[in-house]
C-alpha cells in the first residue's frame, strides 16, 4: 500500500469517527459528557476529546460551560434545514405533478439546482408506453436543459457565468446550445417569457417544456417541467402545454407563499438582469 493510499484510509477512518460523535449525541438527546461520549464509541478519552475538539472548532459541537457535557452544535440546523426544505417541497410538489401529469398526458419533473447542476428530487410518469426518460436523483447540465434555462434566468449573470466556466457547455446533441453569447440570449427569452424550451438539446427525439418555481421571497427555487417524445410534443401542441405548465408551476409557487408583486415601476428590475453585451 502506498503512502497516499494509507493517508486516504485514515482520513475517511477520521471521517467516519466525527460523524460517529454527532450521531452518539443525537442518539442521546443531543448532550453526553466525554467519559459517555467515549464509552459509545467504544474509544479511549483522549481520541473522543479530539474528535469533539474538532467538530467544536468548526461549529458541530458546543460544550456547557457549567455542566462540561458536548452538545450538538446551531450548525446543524443549517444541513437538517436545507433537508427538510427540499423535503417538503417535494411533497408540497407532488399534487402540482401529478395534475400536470394528468392534464398533458406527459412525465412531469420537479428539479432544483444542486452543486451546478440540475438535479430531479421528484417525478410523476406518464401512463403512455412511449416516454422520456426521468429519474429521481438524475443529474444533467443547466445549459442543455429547460429546467437549468428557468433557474439559471433567475440569477445574477457573474453567478450564471461561473457555473458554466466552471462545468462548461458541453454538446449533447446537434441542437445543444454552446456558445455563452447565444446562451446569453436565450436566457433573456426564457426571462421575458416566463418559461424555457429543451428542443431536443439534452436528449434525441426528446422535447421538455419548463416554468419556474418561486418561494415567499420571489426567487426561484426550482423547475417544474413535462418532458415527451418529439412525436407527441409536437410545434401546435406546445402553446398550449406551455400555458399547463406555467399553471402548474405558478399554483406551486403560491402554495409556498409567492405573490406576483410585479408592477410597471418594475421594468427596471428586469431590464437590470439583462446579459451585457458579450
Amino acid at each position: 500500500m502506498s503512502i497516499s493510499q494509507q493517508q486516504n484510509r485514515n482520513l475517511v477512518r477520521s471521517v467516519a469517527k466525527c460523524f460517529a460523535v454527532l450521531e452518539s449525541l443525537a442518539n442521546h438527546e443531543g448532550s453526553m459528557k466525554l467519559s459517555e461520549l467515549s464509552k459509545a464509541l467504544g474509544l479511549p478519552p483522549s481520541t473522543t476529546h479530539r474528535l469533539v475538539s474538532s467538530l467544536m472548532e468548526i461549529g458541530y459541537v458546543t460544550q456547557d460551560r457549567e455542566t462540561g457535557e458536548y452538545m450538538l452544535g446551531v450548525k446543524i440546523l443549517f444541513l437538517a434545514g436545507v433537508v427538510l426544505k427540499r423535503l417538503d417541497l417535494r411533497k408540497i410538489a407532488y399534487p402540482f405533478l401529478e395534475k400536470l401529469r394528468d392534464e398533458t398526458g406527459e412525465t412531469a419533473n420537479l428539479v432544483v439546482l444542486d452543486s451546478d447542476e440540475v438535479l430531479y428530487i421528484e417525478k410523476v410518469e406518464s401512463r403512455a408506453s412511449i416516454r422520456a426518460f426521468s429519474l429521481i436523483g438524475r443529474r444533467a447540465p443547466v445549459h442543455a436543459t429547460g429546467v437549468g434555462k428557468v433557474i439559471l434566468a433567475d440569477m445574477a449573470w457573474p453567478e450564471v457565468v461561473e457555473i458554466l466556466e466552471k462545468k462548461g457547455m458541453p454538446r449533447l446533441t446537434s441542437n445543444t446550445i454552446t456558445d455563452p453569447k447565444q446562451f446569453m440570449e436565450e436566457l433573456n427569452r426564457v426571462r421575458l417569457q416566463g418559461y424555457a424550451l429543451d428542443r431536443e438539446e439534452c436528449e434525441e427525439g426528446a422535447i421538455c417544456v419548463a416554468a419556474p418555481v418561486r418561494d415567499h421571497n420571489g426567487k426561484t427555487v426550482a423547475g417544474m417541467s413535462i418532458s415527451g417524445p418529439i412525436g407527441r410534443l409536437t410545434e401546435d401542441r406546445l402553446p398550449l402545454l406551455i400555458q399547463i405548465v406555467m399553471k402548474y408551476a405558478a399554483g406551486l409557487s403560491r402554495a409556498l407563499g409567492y405573490v406576483d408583486r410585479l408592477t410597471v415601476g418594475d421594468d427596471n428590475i428586469a431590464k437590470s438582469k439583462e446579459a451585457p453585451t458579450i
